[in-house]
């Protein structure tokens, strides 16, 4: 938010302040962000805003494999130094603040978001083992992603599951 209003300050404050009630500036923002991204960068953080927390470099690559793309160890790394440098990105690899997360993936059409989303169910069922031995951070991720994702039996499945065992601690 800093930087928001260091640039908006900068401009002279000149925004209505109709847009700034309705987040239009702050979204005029963002997308000037995501504009001066490179075509790989922006791709990477349109896949990376469905996710509910940050991954490491390794599993960020992978996350990009399940989806098709191709991306090594250094190149992911320098594709986060990227998001870093245009302020989408933070310390721990994770994006500055949720509103830029979300403005980022409002920004993917309807299929793209679905097929990110199943990605990320993929990627999840690799990591954990829904059956045991999955915490609840990754069984709530894994459910997101299977209802987002369309997979209704499976995000019913362990959503009754999420709920059991909310109630049991």
């Amino acid at each position: 938010m800093e930087a928001w209003i260091a640039n908006w300050k900068k401009r002279g404050g000149e925004h209505d302040i109709a847009e700034l009630k309705e987040g239009k500036a702050l979204d005029k923002y963002f997308q000037e962000r995501l504009n001066s991204l490179g075509k790989e960068a922006r791709e990477f953080a349109y896949h990376l805003s469905v996710l509910l927390d940050p991954l490491s470099l390794d599993e960020y690559c992978r996350l990009v494999e399940i989806t098709g793309g191709r991306v090594d160890p250094t190149g992911c790394q320098s594709l986060m130094k990227e998001l870093e440098d245009h302020l989408i990105f933070g310390d721990r690899w994770w994006f500055r603040h949720e509103k830029i997360q979300s403005f980022i993936e409002r920004q993917l059409h309807p299929d793209l978001r679905l097929k990110y989303h199943q990605a990320a169910a993929a990627f999840f069922e690799e990591k954990v083992n829904p059956n045991e031995g999955a915490t609840f951070s990754d069984l709530r991720s894994l459910s997101l992603h299977y209802q987002a994702g369309e997979d209704w039996q499976k995000s019913l499945e362990l959503n009754s599951r999420l709920a059991n065992l909310a109630l049991d601690t």
